[in-house]
């Protein structure tokens, strides 16, 4: 009995997109950031079909969905400088909100009769209150909070249900709150 391994890389692929970066300041206290990226993936050649669980009509693999990338991307974000005092220190707020759109995790999207591997389009708020130099002691201080409106979301999938009859999926953190310190020494 011979056992034999073959792994073939017969997909070829084209990706074209854009991105844009804006940072604006007006005066010296308040920033604003504005990051979009659009991504379009397609394949332009893979040879064969595959027969979705369920059906009975082939679909060419050429027009799977590409795995992992989401076709639009962005975030916005805001720095407010609230005090600039070399008695009191500087103190900043700060938030950033990301989206994205759907986007397929799994490897096999045309095996997958339940589409456990697409994750419909999500986002997440991040929120930060900066205090540098408390009182000119050299300690920086912060709270913040990450994804503080709780989107948990898929970001990893390994699906087998059409080998083993399961599938498992790895999610974002959910939201989380926290307090930071610093201290610099030396100068």
């Amino acid at each position: 009995m011979v056992s034999v391994t073959q792994i073939n890389n017969i997909a070829a692929a084209k990706i074209k997109g854009f991105e844009f970066e804006s940072t604006t300041n007006f005066g010296d206290r308040f920033t604003v950031t504005l990051n979009y990226a659009f991504i379009d993936p397609k394949y332009t050649d893979w040879p064969g079909t595959t027969t979705p669980v369920g059906r009975t009509t082939p679909i060419a693999n050429i027009t799977s969905p590409f795995p992992a990338t989401p076709r639009h991307q962005f975030t916005v974000g805001a720095r407010y400088k609230l005090i600039d005092n070399d008695a009191v220190g500087r103190i900043s707020a700060s938030a950033d909100y990301y989206h994205q759109s759907k986007v397929v995790l799994d490897e096999f999207p045309l095996t997958d009769p339940l589409n456990v591997g697409t994750q419909p389009g999500w986002g997440s708020l991040n929120l930060r209150l900066d205090w540098a130099n408390v009182a000119g002691t050299g300690i920086d201080a912060a709270v913040f909070g990450k994804n503080v409106l709780n989107d948990v979301h898929l970001v990893g999938v390994a699906n087998l249900l059409t080998s083993l009859g399961f599938a498992s999926g790895i999610y974002s953190e959910p939201a989380i709150y926290g307090v930071s310190l610093r201290y610099k020494f030396g100068s």
